[in-house]
């Protein structure tokens, strides 16, 4: 039996994505992409977290709140403290994933540079 965890979102950010830096080496960008509820005017929010250094330093530099971009990676659901309230989160990584830009209000050349050298 063959599982297949893949998420791929279109939607617009909901804020200017946050970079948390673990340690000297390792930083994560965390930002929330809303997408339209078929027959109302309400929206979804799905929660995002990138974990590839070459994708959040161009998250970090290029993307901001209002953007509409592109986001496939993996499902992975998150429980704090042992609670039974779960979060979902889509993880972008280098080994499952992509971000990019629809529309882009931003396209200088290094951002474009950036999210092309995966």
């Amino acid at each position: 039996m063959y599982l297949l965890n893949r998420v791929t979102i279109i939607g617009h950010l909901e804020d200017n994505p946050e970079i948390y830096w673990l340690n000297a080496k390792k930083s994560i960008a965390i930002f929330t992409l809303l997408t339209p509820i078929a027959g109302s005017d309400q929206k979804q929010r799905h929660h995002i977290l990138v974990d590839d250094p070459q994708l959040v330093e161009y998250v970090a530099s290029c993307l901001s709140s209002g953007q509409l971009v592109f986001v496939e990676g993996q499902l992975e659901h998150v429980s704090r403290n042992g609670s039974s309230d779960q979060t979902s989160w889509v993880v972008v990584s280098k080994t499952f994933g992509g971000l990019h830009p629809i529309a882009s209000h931003v396209h200088t050349p290094e951002c474009l540079e950036t999210a092309t050298a995966k």
